[in-house]
């Protein structure tokens, strides 16, 4: 394997792309789980039932248990908020990793394709030479 200035580079930048992949995966988990947090609390507000007697008590209780869903509900909806920003900061720097990953890899095999080439010219200048010298040495045993 042909070994290049860019080698480290690129693995660099491939690490720090997985790692940005998974950063958008666990954002991805933290916003899905906030929705169904959500729905959880939205199937909690619809079971609590209000009194049916004139117990003020009974109905400041289902009052207050409706209130603290709603402010459960409204919390996630801004946690949700703040996730998908944070997702769309990581996407863009995705982008620019993939960006810096795939320049590198460019340059990792231009340089691959330049050894390639100065390897093949040395070859075939030894095979020249190589058919060189057996020429000379066919002429020299005619004579």
């Amino acid at each position: 394997m042909i070994k290049t200035k860019f080698d480290s580079l690129v693995l660099i930048c491939k690490q720090k792309l997985q790692s940005c992949e998974n950063d958008l995966r666990t954002l991805e988990s933290q916003i899905q789980n906030t929705q169904e947090e959500i729905q959880s609390s939205i199937i909690g507000i619809s079971e609590v039932q209000l009194p049916h007697n004139g117990n003020v008590l009974a109905f400041r209780e289902s009052y207050e248990e409706k209130r603290f869903y709603l402010s459960r509900i409204d919390s996630l909806q801004n946690e949700i908020a703040m996730l998908k920003a944070q997702k769309t900061q990581k996407e863009m720097e995705y982008k620019m990793l993939n960006l810096e990953f795939e320049k590198m890899k460019y340059l990792q095999e231009k340089e691959i394709k330049e050894q390639l080439r100065t390897l093949k010219q040395i070859e075939q200048k030894n095979l020249d030479e190589i058919a060189s010298v057996l020429n000379h040495q066919l002429k020299g045993e005619r004579f």
